[in-house]
């Protein structure tokens, strides 16, 4: 089966038990497959409870359908707390959050920015994140951002 039809599959039945497939990753072994997937769900937070209803029902499907030929590994958390932010919409979703933001060029000698993700501009294509040590207010441009991450305050 083709990575992209097994993904399919797994993104269905997710659905199916009320939540989206954030991640899906299959890596092959010689001891048997190990499968991470991570859910998310836009109304709340996720809980062990989740995690472990959708392993059931992947569980059982992978198992009546014979889905591998050895012993496997499956794994099903959240995202996380310092999530990855894939899309211009998650970071409207997260918007008032702290976040890490990598640049792919500097901005004023800096590539690195963590703040409050204080405006999500979609119709622009930019965010606002206000500087958690010096409360500087930094416009940046979706294009510009290399990656961006929730970021957990300790």
């Amino acid at each position: 089966m083709e990575k992209k039809e097994r993904e399919e599959i797994i993104r269905k039945l997710v659905q199916e038990e009320g939540f989206e497939l954030y991640a899906y990753r299959y890596t092959p072994g010689k001891k048997g497959a190990r499968l991470y997937i991570a859910i998310d769900l836009v109304e709340r937070r996720i809980d062990l409870s989740d995690c472990e209803r959708v392993s059931k029902r992947l569980g059982e499907y992978f198992d009546r359908e014979n889905w591998f030929d050895s012993p496997y590994t499956l794994e099903v958390s959240s995202p996380g707390a310092e999530r990855e932010l894939r899309t211009p919409e998650d970071y409207r979703r997260f918007s008032g959050e702290t976040v890490k933001i990598v640049l792919k060029e500097p901005l004023e000698k800096r590539s690195v920015f963590i703040g409050r993700l204080s405006k999500v501009s979609l119709e622009e294509r930019r965010i606002e994140i206000v500087e958690r040590d010096s409360t500087r207010s930094f416009t940046i441009g979706f294009d510009q951002i290399k990656k961006g991450n929730l970021y957990l305050e300790v």
